[in-house]
C-alpha cells in the first residue's frame, strides 16, 4: 500500500519549506528595494511604489521559487527514501502548491486561475524531483 511507503514527515516538510521559503525570499527582495527607495529619497519611501513592486514581485517572484524549490525538495525527498520515489515528490509537490495557492488566496481574497496553475505547476515540480532523485539514487548504487 502507497500510505506506508511513503515517508510522510519528510515529504510535508520539504514541501512547506517551499512556500516559506518562497514567501522569505520575496519578503526580502521588497524589503531591499523599500529601503533602496528610503535611501534614495532621504526620507520615508513611496508606499504606493512598494506596494506596486509588491504586485508585481508576489505575483511570479512566490510561485517561480515555489516551483523550484519544490523541484528541489522532492528531489532531496526522493534521493534519500528507498520506495516510489515519484509518490514522494508528488506529495512535496501537492504540499508546496496548496501551501502557495493558500499563500496568494490570503493576499488576494479569491482563487485565481493563476493559484490553479501555480499548483500545478509545483505538482508537475515536485513530481519532476522525484523521479530525478529517484533515478540519481538508482545509479548512485
Amino acid at each position: 500500500m502507497i500510505t506506508r511507503e511513503v515517508r510522510w514527515g519528510r515529504a510535508v516538510f520539504a514541501g512547506l519549506l517551499a512556500p516559506l521559503c518562497s514567501m522569505g525570499v520575496v519578503f526580502t527582495i521588497i524589503f531591499c528595494y523599500a529601503m533602496m527607495l528610503g535611501f534614495k529619497r532621504r526620507g520615508p519611501p513611496d508606499g504606493a511604489m512598494i506596494a506596486r513592486f509588491a504586485s508585481q514581485v508576489g505575483s511570479w517572484g512566490g510561485p517561480a521559487l515555489t516551483m523550484l524549490l519544490a523541484f528541489g525538495g522532492a528531489l532531496w525527498v526522493a534521493r534519500g527514501v528507498g520506495a516510489r520515489p515519484q509518490a514522494h515528490g508528488l506529495v512535496v509537490g501537492a504540499v508546496a502548491g496548496t501551501g502557495a495557492a493558500l499563500v496568494g488566496l490570503s493576499f488576494n481574497g479569491s482563487l485565481s486561475p493563476e493559484h490553479v496553475v501555480s499548483f500545478l505547476l509545483a505538482l508537475f515540480a515536485g513530481w519532476l524531483g522525484g523521479v530525478l532523485g529517484g533515478r540519481a539514487r538508482a545509479t548512485m548504487r
